[in-house]
């Protein structure tokens, strides 16, 4: 008898519905050993599967059977005499993979096919270790019963909480790391109390049947001591070994067993590399074993270089709120939804916890001691002053474990303060006292705190951290604040504060004073080592500094309604940072802005009362002038500056020399902003070699945008209404990211499409289409993926893109739409015939009819394959939707002539991936001219069908042309997760065609932080705690997936991201 493990992939697999698999030979044992095998194996409670038919002989393997081998963990082959004589066993045993050897006659009806894979399971079988019957045959049965369950079948007693929210989810995410590969490691990095152990023992629970033996090592400090140190590696060597195994044991011992058995072992969460090492020694491993390491650091993968492992790290996520909804529900009411009457107060929870297991289970536990709505509010109210002994035990843990007290200070700090603000900020302030460099890695590898790719700091769980160590006064006075005499960081809102400040601490570094109330700062409170103020919205009249400020560098005194004057600013020699946005009654700033030599932002968006007294250029990086102060400014911009806000400035088109439009003393410009402007064109910007971002947005009498420089990377021109072209210098289209939503007649991007209505076409220009000249009132509804069509209704346009002309028809009936060779289905085959005498081939006309229903956009594409390596797949960015239940016309014209020789076998079929649409019937047809005969193509650009396209090259060779992300439309449901593999088969990796495909972008991309080193990068512009630009509700942000042209100036468009472009979150401008 043989018994085998099953052979699929080591995954857990819902469609597992039995233990064992029986192989036996019916007429042989199925009465005597094999019914005795399968009551033992039942009375232990491994399930079975055992076919009581008798079979005949040569009979086909039913269906149900081959799937009951699929559904099994394992098999058990029984071999008895006649065994090999059953064409049903054997086709068991090759389902089964598994495999000795079989002779057959001459004149055997059986197949070669059958004979060869016959012959190969057998063969596997005689190479594995059976058991034969021998002697008691109850014993024999006990003892294989015994194997079975406790190294086959039983799973791995590991700890699990009782309910495990959200572990199917994320294991199945990861689950593929199991499979057989390279990667031997799955390092699960998070916060304490995130579930990262949870989630290990789970994986553990799911899949240890499928390995040799399993070991958990729960490290978490243990191996501080010689004895913990030895008491886990004996129970790691007994769990690989055996239990009896375990006593005796030496560092060969351990590398030997880690070489022979195929084991799954969890490192509970490990702190240290030296950790991992005192386990695995030298490192050499089975290479089917895997290894789990769950830790709070980010950075694990560097400890495993050293013995070239490659690993899958996966960030912990803390549950989203409809998974914390129903774990804490289960806690507290014992089923997945709130109690009614709860809801809200359920909510609050949720809110306290912030998607943390442990906090949902503790509370929910606690709550559900006495159901009363007065015991919950009750609770939940001391929640907000002082943390549950539980749950501060595990996070306590985290804060515990930093390296010292510094370290501990600066994310407290950071806890209280700076949750949200931008990290080069905070590292200005904290840097001299706490290192804050390097503290902050320290922090962010420790999983403590994170930064967002627009350089934010962020806690997950901030108000937890908050709570470690003290609890904030209620009240705070000049005399508590006396006795704080190492004050570094102070923030207020809205505190009326009196007394006398003539004893605030001198080491303060950092004041936020939001609603200050008084009219000027008083002149006691000592200011001289401050590196920030911010005073946003205060009551400010006057602003003038009592003493020279030699560490100031940031002011911020956006939103004060009653600041009239800036004075004596002389005063502030190394101010970087000054912000006084929404300042409307500001009238003076002092004169002395200009000297201020290392002034790198001023932000004077809408101060419209101001009136300038400047004499010289001022030395700045970044300018931004409020609405209407465009008007009142006399000096000129200096040749310094690298960012240029002007939004919402009053600036209209005065001839070229207008200096707000030509530029041409602002050589070094990388961003210039001029959105909501009123002017009708630009001048051109080439001269601005270093131009990056273009921000245009909500210019609605702008009419055309030429020849752009070749530097460009990022353009915005949302709700540019009265927009038609853009055309850039180089003739291609090079930008990374391009926000265009409600540009409702723009009609050309160079290099990126061309749509004009054939009514403003000659026929010169649609040479062999001239026909369409008859039908150029027609109207069609267009569509596409982005907000440029959606659902724009014109008369018929003409398309030109990657050089190919297309248009969208209703279903017209004309002689022209007569094709030489047709199909009622939505593909064709035929060759390419002789070239009539003096014509010469100059390409194909192709068309289809089809029918859609529903108001999502349909995925799909032309292909046109031949059999000497022609090969195209092509998606429109526009074509035409047809009306309820009538038939539309798609006809396109391929320049393809030169490729096309005679002979060859030409395929064009139509896939559609979307039941919204049926392609009914389609047409091809060659296009011929005379000899002498040119034809220019309205698209002259590098990436057409007769250019340059290796930028659309898939792996295969095979031209995807297509801009449209559809991996974006497959996960909003609207198409198969297979539309892929239907498309270009199993051969390509989808990040071929992720995004949208590139079209000869720079080989280097922008990197906003690679600018001067007296300039903020990008991010640090418009994500820094101080906002720079203008707010949320007076301009359109770049994140939302749709857009009406209708909506107001609130309204939220989408950003369309470009290949190349980062995959950092978008940025708000």
């Amino acid at each position: 008898m043989a018994s085998t493990s099953s052979s699929a992939a080591i995954t857990a697999s819902p469609t597992v519905n039995y233990d064992i698999f029986l192989s036996f030979r019916g007429e042989d044992t199925r009465h005597t050993f094999t019914d005795h095998l399968n009551d033992k194996l039942n009375r232990q409670g491994i399930s079975t599967f055992r076919d009581n038919e008798e079979i005949s002989r040569g009979d086909e393997l039913k269906p149900e059977i081959e799937k009951a081998i699929k559904a099994s963990k394992g098999s058990i082959v029984v071999l008895s005499e006649n065994y090999a004589t059953s064409t049903w066993c054997l086709e068991e045993l090759w389902k089964q993979q598994k495999n000795f050897k079989l002779e057959v006659k001459t004149s055997s009806k059986w197949t070669d096919d059958n004979v060869k894979r016959w012959r190969e399971a057998l063969t596997r079988i005689a190479d594995l270790k059976g058991d034969q019957v021998s002697g008691s045959e109850v014993a024999f049965l006990e003892k294989i019963v015994d194997d079975i369950y406790h190294n086959k079948v039983a799973r791995k007693l590991v700890d699990l909480p009782r309910h495990l929210t959200g572990m199917n989810a994320r294991h199945e995410e990861i689950s593929s790391w199991l499979e057989p590969s390279d990667i031997k490691v799955l390092v699960i990095f998070g916060m304490a109390g995130s579930g990262k152990t949870t989630l290990a023992n789970y994986i553990v629970s799911l899949n240890s049947q499928y390995f040799e033996c399993t070991s958990i090592v729960k490290v978490m400090g243990s191996i501080s001591t010689q004895d913990n140190q030895h008491e886990l590696l004996r129970k790691f060597v007994a769990d690989l070994l055996g239990e009896g195994k375990g006593k005796w044991f030496d560092r060969y011992t351990i590398d030997r067993a880690l070489k022979m058995k195929k084991a799954l072992i969890v490192f509970d969460d490990i702190g240290e590399p030296n950790e991992l090492e005192y386990f695995l020694g030298t490192g050499d491993i089975n290479k089917q074993s895997k290894i789990i390491i769950t830790t709070s650091r980010n950075n694990t993968h560097n400890w495993l270089q050293t013995r070239s492992w490659s690993c899958k790290e996966y960030n912990m996520q803390l549950l989203n709120n409809d998974e914390a909804l129903e774990l804490f529900s289960l806690h507290a009411f014992g089923f997945k939804i709130p109690k009614e009457g709860y809801e809200e107060l359920a909510k609050e929870v949720l809110q306290y916890c912030q998607g943390i297991p442990v906090a949902l289970e503790v509370l929910g536990s606690s709550l559900s001691e006495d159901v009363s709505i007065r015991h919950w509010k009750s609770t939940l109210e001391s929640l907000e002053k002082d943390m549950h002994d539980r749950i501060h035990s595990v996070l306590i843990v985290s804060y515990n474990s930093l390296p010292n007290n510094l370290t501990r200070e600066l994310f407290l700090h950071i806890a209280c303060f700076f949750v949200g603000e931008d990290k080069d900020y905070v590292e200005q302030i904290l840097d001299n006292d706490y290192s804050a460099p390097s503290g902050i890695k320290i922090l962010t590898n420790r999983c403590l705190l994170f930064v967002s790719p627009n350089n934010k700091i962020c806690f997950t769980i901030t108000h937890f951290f908050s709570m470690l160590n003290f609890q904030p006064s209620d009240i705070l006075t000049t005399d508590s604040l006396k006795k704080m005499d190492i004050l570094k960081l102070l923030k207020l809102k809205d505190v009326h504060l009196t007394g006398n400040y003539k004893d605030f601490s001198e080491d303060l570094r950092w004041l936020c004073w939001h609603q200050f109330r008084f009219p000027t700062i008083p002149s006691s409170l000592f200011q001289g080592n401050l590196v920030a103020i911010d005073m946003s919205c205060s009551n400010l009249e006057l602003f003038e500094p009592p003493i020279v400020l030699q560490s100031l560098k940031t002011l911020n005194l956006q939103g004060s309604k009653s600041l009239s004057a800036i004075r004596s600013i002389y005063r502030l020699p190394n101010i970087e940072t000054l912000i006084l946005r929404d300042c409307d009654k500001l009238v003076h700033v002092c004169e002395s802005i200009g000297g201020l030599l290392n002034l790198v932002v001023l932000n004077m968006e809408r101060c419209t009362s101001l009136h300038w007294c400047l004499n010289r250029p001022i030395r700045i990086t970044n300018a931004i002038l409020g609405r209407g102060s465009a008007q009142q400014t006399s000096f000129s911009l200096p040749h310094s500056l690298v960012w240029l806000f002007l939004s919402d400035c009053v600036l209209t088109n005065q001839g070229n020399d207008h200096p707000f439009l030509q530029f041409s003393g602002q050589p070094n410009l990388q961003y210039l902003d001029l959105s909501g402007a009123c002017f009708q064109f630009l001048p051109s910007y080439n001269h601005l070699k270093t131009l990056r971002v273009l921000e245009l947005s909500w210019c609605v009498l702008l009419k055309w945008l030429l020849d752009l420089p070749t530097s460009l990377a990022e353009l915005y021109v949302y709700s540019c209404s009265s927009l038609e072209r853009i055309t850039f210098k180089s003739h291609r289209f090079t930008l990374k990211e391009f926000g265009y939503g409600g540009c409702n007649n723009l009609l050309e991007i160079e290099g990126f499409i061309k749509l004009v209505p054939i009514a403003k076409l000659v026929e010169t220009d649609l040479r062999h289409m001239a026909w369409l000249k008859n039908y150029q009132y027609h109207e069609v509804s267009l569509v596409g993926d982005d907000e440029l069509t959606l659902y724009r209704t014109k008369q018929i346009q003409m398309l030109y893109e990657f050089g190919i002309t297309s248009t969208s028809l209703p279903d017209i009936k004309d002689p022209n739409m007569i094709y030489e060779y047709s199909s009622e289905s939505p593909s064709v085959c035929f060759r390419v015939p002789s070239c009539p005498e003096n014509k010469r081939l100059i390409g194909l006309n192709v068309s289809f009819k089809y029918t859609k229903s529903g108001d999502d956009d349909p995925a799909w594409f032309v292909k046109i394959r031949t059999n000497n390596g022609v090969d195209y797949m092509y998606n429109p960015h526009v074509f035409g939707r047809p009306r309820k239940g009538k038939v539309g016309i798609w006809l396109s014209f391929w320049p393809i002539g030169s490729k096309l020789t005679t002979g060859d076998e030409v395929n064009v079929s139509i896939i559609v991936m979307s039941e919204i649409m049926e392609a009914k019937e389609c047409g091809a047809s060659f296009v011929y001219v005379e000899d002498d005969e040119t034809m220019e193509i309205n698209m002259p650009w590098v990436e057409t069908l007769g250019g340059d396209l290796s930028a659309f090259q898939l792996s295969t060779g095979a031209n995807y042309l297509c801009r449209r992300d559809f991996f974006k439309v497959m996960e909003v449901g609207r198409l198969t997760r297979g539309w892929l593999s239907i498309l270009v088969g199993h051969t390509i990796d989808d990040r071929e065609v992720r995004g949208w495909r590139k079209t000869g972008r720079p080989n280097t991309s922008f990197n906003p932080s690679q600018v001067e080193s007296s300039s903020p990068s990008l991010t640090e512009l418009q994500d820094s705690p101080i906002d720079l630009t203008r707010t949320e509700s007076s301009h359109p942000s770049r994140t939302d997936s749709s857009f009406n042209p209708s909506q107001t100036e609130s309204s939220r468009p989408s950003l369309t991201k470009l290949p190349g472009s980062s995959s950092t979150e978008s940025k708000k401008f």
